[in-house]
């Protein structure tokens, strides 16, 4: 991508608010939006669920695929839906939200070998877009000193380095 960072709001469209609301399930009527700069996509689906996920996949896949960062939909928690969009994502990182672990859908990310972290255990996560890639620093030192990407001499608004995830 040259030039600006992008905003791209991918869904809802219309028959997916109608169908959501006529269904009550107002989770697939949540906004799906791309965030592109100049170190990659940013993915945040809110409380996308299937039919969604359906949809974007159908219609904006070269958007959302091999994403650089996934703000895991549903804060990352298992909600009895199908994760398939994670083969198309292929996210190099996703950020768990706040949720009891027990609750949390780790084996759809293990099973596919995709890197996550999770906000109970790194606490604040700043993502910070360079030429190069995202930067990722984590608020909790002791979650920062065990990453592999982990230095010390380089902190952001009081987070500390844990690594890049690059362009390509």
């Amino acid at each position: 991508m040259t030039g600006g960072d992008c905003l791209d709001i991918v869904a809802p469209d219309s028959e997916l608010v109608s169908a959501a609301n006529g269904a009550g399930d107002p989770n697939d009527a949540s906004y799906v939006l791309v965030y592109r700069t100049c170190g990659g996509k940013i993915i945040f689906p809110g409380d996308a669920h299937d039919n969604t996920w359906e949809y974007v996949l159908d219609n904006h896949s070269n958007l959302v695929e091999n994403c650089a960062v996934l703000i895991a939909p549903h804060h990352g928690r298992d909600s009895d839906r199908s994760f398939d969009f994670l083969d198309v994502l292929n996210p190099k990182l996703t950020l768990f939200g706040c949720a009891n672990s027990e609750h949390l859908a780790y084996d759809d990310w293990n099973s596919r070998s995709l890197t996550h972290i999770t906000n109970n255990q790194a606490g604040n996560i700043l993502l910070n877009g360079t030429n190069e890639g995202i930067e990722v620093y984590v608020e909790n030192l002791n979650y920062a000193q065990n990453y592999n990407g982990f230095d010390n001499t380089k902190t952001l608004c009081g987070c500390f380095y844990i690594g890049l995830v690059s362009k390509e």
